[in-house]
């Protein structure tokens, strides 16, 4: 809980700095990796901060927790082709015209579990990676929460993918763990989802309403900081020996 309290003290006393008439883009946030920054993103998107991320991608911006919620999106909604496509790419052996074809099949089912059992056609060259992936979405069927969702999705051959594709793997499973941490505070998927959603395009949704305009504050890692200043600066996970 220690991270979630550190985030909820630094959202609460920017709202206060906001309300005395210190402006979002006076204060930044740092932090010495990438991924000490999720539980504070998490708070700042529920309390609607906007931000900016320095020499980086926002959490639900980066690629393997897209992939994540495209899985968790296919159990809400069956039908939703954009999140099969995405889901699709990532298997070995199904390309582009390969998942076209097996997501059109796809819409002409009404559940998961329908899914799960149908005999769909696949190129022999997918087949592995089709198995692959139902093997996953099979597991996914039993559960309802968010966090466990999450949890079979990062167990599942999306682990061994990430280790084949990525150096830096161990944070990307870190990021994922974090992210089942947050999704512990929700019990229904579609709310969940919803405030996911959310958080990726909320930046565009508060300049419609022209309250904040174009006005951020910053997260960085100390590194991607040099040079810069700020009126109030918060430095999260001051570890004895670890900064």
């Amino acid at each position: 809980g220690n991270q979630q309290q550190e985030a909820q003290y630094i959202a609460q006393r920017v709202l206060e700095l906001r309300e005395e008439g210190m402006s979002f883009t006076e204060m930044a946030v740092l932090f010495r990796a990438a991924f000490h920054s999720q539980a504070l993103e998490f708070e700042l998107m529920k309390r609607d901060i906007p931000y900016e991320y320095r020499g980086g991608l926002k959490f639900f911006e980066r690629a393997h927790v897209k992939d994540v919620v495209s899985h968790l999106r296919i159990k809400l909604n069956p039908r939703d082709e954009i999140a099969w496509m995405r889901i699709l790419g990532l298997q070995p052996g199904i390309g582009l015209v390969t998942a076209q074809k097996v997501a059109k099949q796809v819409q002409e089912i009404e559940s998961l579990d329908e899914i799960v059992d149908a005999e769909l056609k696949v190129p022999k060259r997918a087949q592995a990676g089709w198995e692959s992936l139902l093997r996953t979405l099979k597991k996914m069927v039993a559960e309802e929460l968010p966090a466990d969702l999450i949890r079979v999705v990062t167990a599942g051959d999306y682990r061994d993918y990430l280790e084949a594709e990525y150096p830096d793997f161990m944070d990307r499973l870190d990021d994922l763990e974090q992210f089942a941490l947050f999704a512990e505070g929700y019990s229904e998927l579609k709310k969940f989802l919803d405030e996911v959603s959310l958080s990726s395009d909320y930046g565009a949704i508060r300049e419609q309403d022209g309250s904040y305009e174009e006005e951020k504050m910053v997260l960085s890692t100390v590194h991607q900081a040099k040079g810069l200043e700020w009126d109030t600066v918060f430095i999260i996970n001051l570890v004895d020996g670890k900064f």
